[in-house]
């Protein structure tokens, strides 16, 4: 039972090791139509290598996707109410904005499917293209360039 707890306390540090390069894995999986999640390689690994019981290796895995989904939803209402306050944005930019976010909230909390998240990727690229359009820079809300973590892809918001 000690070796279990510590071959998933290993697979924790892992986890947050890794999780700047997760965002780039999960993009290159919602994109490949994969069945598996971009995290499987990995649970297969370290199960393997510590001979570890996979659904405990999963939950450590899905209680650290939760723990920082929480954490980019805070930082996120954070930095959309920093700029409603400093007045970057109206109040009715500001609602748009928290509205097409509750919708991508309630898709990721239900079944993790790729039709979720197609629909998910679908809803970020409107706002985008809409906060494009409403000439609103979505740096000042901590909002990846587009493509995702991996740097930006040809965006026209270029200003600083």
């Amino acid at each position: 039972m000690k070796k279990t707890k510590q071959a998933l306390l290993i697979g924790a540090g892992v986890v947050t090791i890794g999780a700047a390069g997760m965002g780039v894995t999960a993009s290159t999986y919602a994109l490949s139509g994969s069945d598996k999640g971009p995290d499987s390689t990995l649970i297969d690994t370290l199960v393997s290598k510590f001979n570890l019981n996979k659904s405990d290796v999963e939950k450590v895995f899905e209680q650290a996707h939760d723990a920082r989904h929480e954490e980019m939803k805070a930082d996120r209402e954070t930095a959309l109410k920093s700029a409603l306050d400093d007045k970057k944005i109206s109040q009715s930019q500001y609602n748009h904005i928290k509205d097409v976010w509750s919708q991508m909230d309630k898709l990721h909390e239900g079944k993790r499917s790729d039709a979720n998240r197609k629909k998910m990727h679908n809803l970020m690229e409107k706002l985008r293209k809409w906060m494009d359009a409403q000439k609103i820079d979505k740096s000042i809300m901590g909002m990846p360039p587009r493509g995702g973590h991996d740097g930006p892809h040809n965006d026209d918001n270029t200003s600083s």
